[in-house]
């Protein structure tokens, strides 16, 4: 890749744990981590048939002990200013001024995004959510959402904790 790229989007979640070999090659790169609903991304993940897919019927225990690597590569870098961090509900209940801070935070013009005018509403996009969420969660045992809700607690709640305090600077 280009190291003199203007933009590149990359949301492979576990490139999370390359964050730092990103950071280190791409010194100047603004990256913006989205955070969803930790049932619903176990259930993505465990549920997605992707060719070369490995985590496809992961149990929840080896998710659980994935995504507390992946949230203490992360957590670390969490004041990093060029680490912007986003709630999935966020982007989807308010497209347009989500899209409007990242656009900011990367330092690029909406004009150059795609077109993202009103054809798309909020509530479009949210009830959307809603529904994706729920039809993952219902692939879920009500086991597997109490082991995920013990054990990532303290994730959770660190995270809810980064997102509002982000929330709040805006």
């Amino acid at each position: 890749r280009n190291k003199d790229a203007r933009v590149i989007i990359e949301k492979t979640p576990l490139h999370i744990l390359k964050l730092e070999t990103i950071q280190k090659e791409f010194p100047k790169a603004k990256i913006i981590h989205v955070v969803r609903d930790l049932v619903s991304v176990y259930a993505s993940y465990t549920f997605t048939e992707y060719k070369g897919w490995e985590y496809t019927g992961i149990t929840v225990q080896d998710w659980v002990k994935l995504y507390k690597k992946m949230f203490y590569t992360f957590y670390p870098k969490i004041t990093d200013p060029n680490i912007l961090t986003l709630s999935y509900e966020e982007v989807t209940e308010k497209p347009l001024e989500t899209l409007s801070k990242a656009c900011n935070f990367i330092g690029i013009s909406k004009d150059h995004t795609h077109n993202t005018t009103n054809k798309t509403s909020s509530e479009t996009l949210s009830d959307a959510n809603d529904i994706n969420n729920e039809r993952l969660k219902e692939k879920v045992s009500p086991e597997d959402i109490k082991y995920i809700e013990t054990n990532l607690l303290g994730e959770i709640d660190l995270m809810n904790k980064l997102i509002n305090r982000q929330s709040n600077l805006d």
